[in-house]
């Protein structure tokens, strides 16, 4: 089969709310399919006016609905930060993405839609006084009876349960003294947690892997014969990682 065959013609969802930058995400639960991305409202410019912008598909993506901004309106959005969106079991989206409120404020967001109001609530999850784009990343897992999103916040990560109501709980970071951590990667066997990380990464410039396995209480195990921490060297430059939970136990970590 030829990839003319296998995908669809492209096409431009975006109809009014241009100057994506760093961020855009999708995600599918059934036949919804999300479409989210941070970029200045129409006829302004700058940072501060950046907002999170939603297109939605309930026919399996056939078609889009126009775009809604989604974000609270004066939160900004980190321009050239990444931003992530997840569909949960239960079919509930979710959104990170970092604000930029003014030129020194770039608090972490998470966004979740009321399934009564089909509206999204903004929760912060950390400030963080800098006057420079970190080019974030983020990460989201699912579990039978809760969520999980990860973050990074002044070079260390964290993670957070995020219950079915779309609300998170109180963040865990990651142990040990921080050393550049970055780009977050989190999944679950619904038993127990695996948050990854990069260390030592930066603008054109490679670095290592790093990972901890945490308990359902978010108790870190540190049993190092059984893996269940370390580190590796050798993430190529302009890499990130991704993890995931196998059926028999194990965790996976790709880069």
């Amino acid at each position: 089969m030829t990839l003319d065959a296998a995908f669809e013609p492209q096409r431009n969802l975006i109809q009014e709310a241009v100057g994506l930058d760093g961020g855009s995400s999708i995600a599918a639960h059934d036949n919804k399919v999300y479409v989210a991305w941070h970029a200045a409202t129409p006829g302004t410019r700058g940072e501060e006016n950046r907002r999170v912008w939603l297109t939605a598909s309930a026919d399996g993506g056939k078609t889009f609905a126009k775009e809604q901004p989604i974000s609270p309106e004066g939160a900004g959005a980190c321009g050239c930060c990444g931003m992530r969106i997840f569909a949960t079991a239960a079919g509930q989206p979710l959104v990170l993405f970092r604000g930029a409120h003014d030129v020194g404020h770039r608090p972490m967001y998470l966004l979740a839609q009321d399934q009564n109001r089909l509206a999204f609530q903004a929760a912060k999850l950390h400030d963080w006084d800098t006057g420079v784009c970190p080019m974030s990343t983020m990460a989201f897992a699912d579990t039978p009876n809760f969520s999980l999103a990860g973050w990074e916040t002044e070079e260390q990560v964290y993670f957070a349960h995020v219950d079915r109501s779309g609300k998170p709980q109180e963040p865990v970071a990651a142990p040990g003294k921080p050393q550049r951590r970055r780009h977050p990667a989190i999944a679950s066997d619904g038993r127990n947690i695996l948050l990854a990380w990069t260390e030592g990464m930066a603008w054109n410039k490679g670095g290592g892997l790093a990972w901890q396995i945490y308990d359902a209480n978010n108790v870190p195990h540190m049993n190092a014969k059984t893996a269940d921490y370390g580190r590796a060297d050798g993430v190529p430059v302009w890499s990130v990682i991704s993890a995931v939970a196998l059926s028999d136990g194990r965790f996976v970590i790709v880069y």
